[in-house]
């Protein structure tokens, strides 16, 4: 029996998402603006982050529907990845994203809107086929959290997108708050 329904993990992530795409338009200094006491990154930086591991995991996922070996059998998440699966949260200031996922020095709201614009496509484009993912067999390895099955990344990515959210708000309340009391 699958603890987690691919359906809505994949409502909320559409729906986390659209908030993302809404802060994206965000005027560049709010978007760009960082606020090292709460954040190394801006809220947009969190935001390419979020898209770029989306685009990275989603096209995974359609890979697999296409056929390809990308899950393989066995395994199972370690007991932190069980943990925050089963919590449906990730802790902040935890864990250190891979460079490769760091977003670019000279982040601009076109790149920002650039990758998320390509994380989207691949979650437009996995909708049709949630059925066809759930009965996908197999997994896919995350470095720290062990192996998920297909349902299980949807989850991860609609957890893992939701916390980037919260963090990119909490910039952006402290970054406002900041030029009230300098005003």
């Amino acid at each position: 029996m699958r603890m987690y329904s691919g359906s809505r993990e994949y409502a909320r992530l559409q729906t986390l998402h659209a908030d993302a795409e809404a802060m994206a338009r965000w005027p560049a200094d709010r978007l760009l603006g960082a606020v090292p006491s709460v954040s190394a990154w801006s809220p947009g930086g969190h935001l390419h982050h979020l898209s770029a591991i989306n685009a990275q995991v989603l096209g995974s996922l359609l890979r697999a529907l296409e056929g390809d070996d990308v899950l393989t059998p066995g395994g199972s998440p370690t007991w932190i990845g069980r943990l925050l699966l089963g919590l449906g949260r990730l802790p902040r200031g935890k864990g250190r994203a891979p460079k490769r996922f760091h977003p670019p020095d000279d982040l601009t709201p076109e790149s920002v809107a650039q990758v998320l614009a390509e994380a989207r496509r691949s979650l437009d484009a996995i909708g049709p086929h949630l059925g066809r993912l759930a009965a996908l067999d197999g997994r896919m390895t995350h470095s720290l959290l062990g192996r998920f099955d297909a349902v299980e990344w949807l989850r991860f990515a609609r957890i893992h997108t939701a916390h980037h959210l919260r963090i990119a708000r909490d910039v952006e309340t402290r970054r406002a708050a900041s030029l009230q009391t300098t005003a």
